[in-house]
């Protein structure tokens, strides 16, 4: 009789071990969150880590970038976003070093508006650069799906163009071409490429 409880508690210790190994298994295997980022950028013995709060929505809502300079002390900012952030990276726009601080966001949703969220350096702090909408001839035929590309220290932003909508509630229609703008980081505005 004691070998055959000894027996069942083995048995049901180990039919325990595989369910809980199971549900490990599945809780590891769960999608990521898609409106999570995160993302440490190492640059010339700083360090930029930029991350979205926990249980903030995809679309509008903030980031908290925190630099920790190799001398000085560390910096933390908060900043608002209009979309999911899709990349960072560091880029010399000003042609001067320490270099900008560009983050990428893209709206959801079949458009997927661009927007870009640059940090510059003044006086050893970085601060938030508004960087200017889309405006007049570069505006004209704007429906987002934005791609953004960085070259030789500037940001190139291309969309395809589409036409006005044949009717009112109506989609825009394709035109088949695009446009390509960059960002004149002194001036602050986007000029045709």
């Amino acid at each position: 009789m004691k070998k055959t409880l000894r027996l069942i508690s083995k048995v049901a210790a180990a039919a325990l071990s595989v369910t809980l190994g199971a549900g490990a298994a599945l809780a590891a295997k769960a999608p990521a969150d898609p409106c999570k980022f995160q993302k440490t950028i190492k640059q010339g013995g700083t360090e930029i880590s930029i991350d979205i709060p926990a249980d903030e929505p995809c679309g509008l809502g903030t980031f908290f970038m925190t630099i920790v300079p190799r001398k000085g002390d560390p910096q933390t900012l908060k900043a608002n976003r209009d979309g999911m952030l899709i990349d960072a990276y560091t880029v010399e726009l000003s042609g001067a070093a320490p270099p900008e601080i560009v983050v990428l966001a893209k709206g959801d949703g079949a458009a997927a508006y661009g927007a870009i969220t640059i940090f510059e350096s003044v006086e050893g702090r970085y601060v938030e650069k508004q960087v200017a909408p889309l405006r007049g001839p570069e505006a004209e035929g704007y429906a987002g799906r934005d791609v953004f590309t960085t070259k030789n220290g500037v940001i190139i932003r291309q969309f395809p163009l589409f036409a006005p909508p044949a009717e009112p509630g109506a989609e825009p229609q394709a035109t088949g071409e695009t446009r390509t703008l960059t960002y004149d980081f002194a001036g602050n505005r986007w000029t045709t490429f």
